[in-house]
């Protein structure tokens, strides 16, 4: 039986008023965590290490910790990892407690973890591939803050880690850009310069990117967007509602400094930051004018749970019930101290690919506030190309391919501008180099109140789950520009990132 075909049988079986038994609530949490139906996990390992039985195995309490970690409970997901390694200490263990301490941004805890995910690897006799899988991402994470005496021996643990992977191209990938950060360590450049090539060339052959596609949605966004009416504010709206709520949007390109600026909101004592929330592409799912547009397809209805389905079938189709669903899915995300306060207080959604829903930001929340973060384009495209993501941007991986999205992205932000949409502009290194006077603008802009804390971003304790986790830990200071070492790989792109504007628009004709 598939997962959903296992939790049909036992919703089956719940509303029959059948009682679970241990077996049952194992398979019912398994197949959970194989959806991603997190809540569902929890409640189903929760009530399996009730029994004596169970109350020791260890992989139960890591992945109860695993669920918990994904629905934001990360301090009791910290509880049931450490109680998982308590019993065995494997690799795969210590790399879920790391990920966990991260979030919370205990970082110095987080990077001894993952040293002792990857120090515990040498005494496992037969690694296996999930502890191998582990270690390349635990290696991946502490590459910066790893002894420069055990630089070459990590190189070569990597060659052991590869043999298990088997054939699958995303770690192997990864394996080669880890190795690729622990090269430029040792200031190899050039040889680092040529795994993130071999890296990156592995994952685009498995995940191409197709450009022709995205330049087609692109144009079907843009079209889209102006057959939409644009109303007007309604003044009169109830305090709290989506037409007087003030959110505060942070878009731009990935490594651009959205992260950061974030952070640097999130000390703000009126801001409540709620991270990637994607909430924008569920709302926007199925706004009739938007159908046609593969990025806003409507979820199979076979894959998600009877509650999520008579919800979206029950779904208000009007800009006013989309914005208040919206609210509705951000406050959410809150624990119930934030909760109490969210009608007074800020929410802060970062997610950089929310650059293609600007318009549909300015038409659900009028009174919303968009940063827009910006960075060095050679620096922000080859920031990108040489960090292997978690997820998507499988534009990042070619250097060509960084460049022309970089180029669609320039251009869809200018027709946004041309609508007359507000953004506050944000650039990484005037941020970096003058931070007090680019955040009393970002602040006097969001309509808030100086605060020294924002001047602190480091010591925000909120949830970070992007590649700029190492980043946001440390004090604001100016970026190197790292790509000075291998600038003449770079002509290329630099010659792409120059084209003229009549140029630029033949691209995207």
């Amino acid at each position: 039986m598939t997962p959903l075909e296992i939790l049909k049988y036992y919703e089956s079986q719940a509303l029959a008023g059948k009682a679970f038994n241990t077996k049952s609530w194992l398979e019912v949490a398994s197949a959970s965590q194989k959806l991603g139906l997190w809540k569902q996990a929890i409640k189903g390992y929760t009530q399996a290490l009730q029994d004596e039985q169970y109350a020791q195995k260890s992989n139960l309490h890591f992945n109860l910790g695993v669920a918990l970690t994904f629905e934001g409970y990360i301090e009791r997901a910290i509880e049931h990892v450490n109680q998982a390694i308590t019993i065995a200490p494997k690799p795969l263990y210590f790399k879920g407690l790391a990920d966990a301490l991260s979030i919370v941004g205990e970082a110095d805890l987080a990077i001894k973890a993952y040293q002792n995910c990857l120090r515990e690897s040498k005494y496992q006799n037969n690694l296996s591939k999930v502890d191998s899988q582990a270690c390349i991402e635990a290696l991946n994470h502490c590459a910066q803050d790893l002894p420069q005496e055990q630089i070459e021996s990590s190189c070569k643990d990597l060659e052991i880690y590869r043999q298990m992977l088997g054939d699958d191209p995303i770690l192997l990938s990864l394996s080669y850009y880890v190795e690729a950060k622990l090269l430029k360590r040792q200031q190899q450049h050039e040889e680092a310069f040529r795994l993130y090539q071999q890296g990156g060339m592995i994952h685009s052959q498995f995940q191409p990117f197709n450009w022709e596609e995205y330049i087609a949605r692109l144009q079907n966004i843009k079209s889209s967007y102006k057959k939409l009416n644009c109303s007007s504010p309604n003044l009169a709206a109830e305090p709290g509602s989506a037409q007087t709520a003030r959110p505060i949007f942070i878009v731009g390109m990935p490594r651009s400094g959205t992260t950061l600026t974030e952070q640097i909101l999130s000390r703000h004592s009126q801001v409540i930051p709620i991270g990637e929330t994607g909430v924008l592409y569920d709302v926007i799912k199925g706004w009739s004018p938007l159908k046609h547009i593969d990025i806003f397809k409507k979820p199979k209805l076979d894959q998600v749970s009877m509650q999520e389905r008579k919800k979206w079938e029950s779904f208000k189709d009007s800009t006013t019930g989309r914005a208040e669903e919206c609210l509705n899915q951000m406050r959410s995300k809150l624990n119930q101290a934030e909760l109490d306060q969210a009608l007074t207080l800020r929410f802060a959604e970062k997610t950089p690919s929310h650059h293609l829903l600007v318009g549909w930001i300015h038409q659900l929340f009028p009174y919303a506030k968009i940063i827009h973060c910006r960075r060095d384009p050679v620096s922000n495209c080859y920031s990108c190309f040489t960090h292997h993501f978690a997820h998507d941007h499988t534009w990042s991986y070619t250097l060509d391919e960084v460049g022309l999205y970089y180029l669609a992205y320039e251009e869809l932000m200018s027709f946004w501008k041309k609508q007359g949409i507000e953004m506050h502009e944000l650039h990484l290194e005037a941020l970096t180099q003058q931070p007090e006077a680019e955040i009393r603008a970002l602040l006097e802009f969001c309509d808030l109140e100086w605060e020294d804390t924002c001047l602190s971003p480091e010591k925000a304790k909120g949830q970070v789950y992007t590649a700029s986790l190492n980043q946001v830990r440390k004090p604001i200071a100016p970026k190197p520009k790292t790509w000075r070492h291998v600038a003449q790989h770079l002509q290329p792109l630099q010659e792409l990132l120059n084209l003229s504007h009549q140029e630029r628009a033949e691209l995207f004709s």
